[in-house]
């Protein structure tokens, strides 16, 4: 249980706050706070739900940070007190079952957790509306194929290790045969980027966060709701809410904070929506959802294109027992697809790294001192002002990364064109850029880190401190960054008018500059800096020295940690 996870971790040092003082309500608070709340998920158009520790103490699942939890009593030279439950024989609390059913009737649409104990997918909840950010005690994942195994047993190893399994999902000739491993990070591994990428759409698309059980220490997960406040395509901002028994880091940005215990919360809040809680029976796999709101309609915010699904589009629409091993083989529960998102564990508030301090393998995920994410319309001189940049800052230390070139590349062979024309200003590059982008869109829908990922990972990322992200075009770019590289990242937008535009060689290309990927950054950013490229040498002079100047700063300081900005779209 909670106990034998935490003593498998590595050794940390900084564990952030513990022997958090709880307190709790009065019951006529409570219910006159969860009648507030339950209206407000009536009237949201997406909710998404991020969960703790807290959520799976009644299920004797002991925490981390309470006066009896994991790390307090390790603090206190006092070992935590043994119960007669295993992550096994733990079963899905109130409030598991609580979630299970209002996901089932379109009240919430994602849910995002930090736990490892394995209870949100033992309890039915849909694993295609799900992010487990920290692992999963029953899941394994083969390292070539990455299909999953939900086992109905705690797979032996943590840290990501190999257990000694092999994948049997079927090829074209033979089985894949990948070596199986944990999904468990212990506290440097890196977030899964599937799961934080679809956790930091689905909380920006949300009108209404709500966090169960949870102290939002544990970065970058911890800061994930705070995305929810950002300005929407229409103007609007969502609503935080807040139900744990301590203070939390962001009590202060919510707009309800209730002190109460989770699943006494939950029972009003149901009663409340007069939504039925199934009785938990036995573990139940549910790979996608049944709900009839879709994640894609239920974020079609005024004023913006409709977005593309995001269920990946491999998903079985199937749901079944756990498998029980047999005594001579274990046997494998049935593999999640390749593109479904990875599970996280549902035990405690453990994961990669707790504060802004912790530290990122480097050939896992590359930490610059300094992002500048470029973005502007077609002809308002985006290449020609980054170029300069470039020669200010010099090529030892600074690179350009076209989130286009790997778009492009995968477009290019998938297709059997000539890469190389396909990256240069010509005809042969125009007639394919309408079906490019609409393949690009596509790809974007089922994984929307997927070209920011390939360019991260390049050699030329790997070996330069300045990255500039040239051609940034959708949300899902900036959010991005803003999500894994948060504090290194600035963001640019380039402007010019429309008449200097054409004099460039602009001219309006229905299906081209009426698209998301030219459009998409129009509204609903808050730029660190705007550069006015109207061919005033002097005021372009003057713009670029700042951000020179803000960008030698940033190379003199320590190399960012990926912790989410908090300096939000007010």
């Amino acid at each position: 249980m909670a106990v034998n996870y935490a003593a498998g971790l590595s050794p940390y040092p900084d564990k952030g706050k513990i022997n958090l003082t709880e307190s709790e309500e009065s019951e006529d608070s409570i219910h006159e706070k969860m009648q507030l709340l339950s209206q407000w998920v009536k009237e949201a158009r997406h909710v998404v739900v991020h969960t703790g520790a807290g959520i799976s103490t009644s299920a004797g699942i002991p925490d981390f940070r309470g006066p009896k939890g994991v790390w307090t009593l390790e603090e206190k030279g006092l070992a935590p007190q043994v119960i007669d439950v295993t992550f096994e024989t733990a079963q899905p609390t109130f409030t598991h079952m609580a979630l299970v059913a209002l996901e089932s009737e379109g009240l919430i649409h994602y849910g995002i957790s930090q736990n490892v104990d394995g209870l949100h997918v033992r309890s039915g909840f849909p694993r295609d509306r799900l992010s487990e950010l920290h692992g999963n005690m029953f899941v394994e994942e083969c390292e070539l194929c990455h299909g999953q195994y939900v086992r109905d047993y705690v797979v032996p190893t943590m840290g990501l290790k190999c257990t000694g399994n092999r994948c049997e999902s079927s090829k074209k000739r033979g089985s894949c045969r990948g070596r199986l491993r944990d999904t468990i990070l212990d506290w440097e591994d890196s977030l899964p980027n599937k799961d934080l990428d679809m956790g930091a759409e689905q909380s920006r698309k949300a009108d209404l966060s709500i966090c169960l059980g949870t102290s939002l220490q544990i970065l970058p997960s911890g800061n994930l709701p705070l995305l929810t406040l950002r300005k929407k395509p229409d103007g609007s901002k969502g609503r935080l809410v807040i139900i744990s028994l301590s203070k939390t880091k962001h009590d202060g940005r919510a707009h309800l904070k209730i002190n109460a215990r989770v699943d006494t919360a939950m029972r009003k809040l149901v009663d409340m929506l007069n939504v039925r809680v199934p009785k938990w029976e036995r573990p139940v796999i549910v790979h996608q959802s049944r709900s009839s709101v879709s994640l894609s309609s239920a974020v079609a915010w005024p004023g913006s294109p409709p977005p593309k699904r995001v269920c990946p589009s491999g998903s079985s629409e199937t749901e079944g027992d756990v498998k029980p091993a047999s005594d001579d083989k274990r046997e494998h529960a049935p593999a999640t697809p390749k593109e479904e998102p990875v599970e996280s564990n549902g035990l405690n508030e453990n994961k990669l790294g707790v504060t802004s301090t912790s530290t990122q393998p480097a050939e896992r995920r590359p930490w610059p001192h300094c992002i500048l994410v470029f973005s502007g319309k077609r002809k308002s001189g985006k290449d020609y002002l980054t170029d300069i940049l470039q020669k200010r800052l010099g090529d030892a230390r600074c690179c350009i990364l076209r989130l286009s070139g790997p778009l492009k590349k995968a477009y290019a062979d998938e297709h059997a064109l000539d890469f190389e024309r396909l990256l240069d200003a010509s005809e042969y590059k125009e007639q394919y850029r309408a079906d490019m982008i609409r393949w690009g869109e596509e790809k974007r829908g089922q994984d929307p880190g997927f070209f920011c990922r390939i360019v991260c990972k390049s050699e030329e990322a790997r070996r330069r401190p300045v990255w500039i992200i040239s051609d940034a075009r959708r949300r899902t770019d900036v959010d991005y960054f803003a999500t894994h590289y948060a504090d290194a990242t600035l963001l640019v937008r380039v402007e010019a008018d429309e008449q200097v535009r054409v004099s460039r060689g602009w001219t309006f290309t229905p299906g081209i500059d009426d698209a998301p990927s030219e459009c998409g950054l129009d509204e609903g950013v808050t730029w660190h800096y705007v550069l006015t490229n109207n061919g005033s040498d002097h005021l372009l002079g003057e713009q670029l020295d700042s951000l020179t100047r803000r960008v030698e700063q940033a190379t003199t300081a320590e190399p960012g940690h990926g912790v989410l900005l908090e300096n939000e779209n007010d």
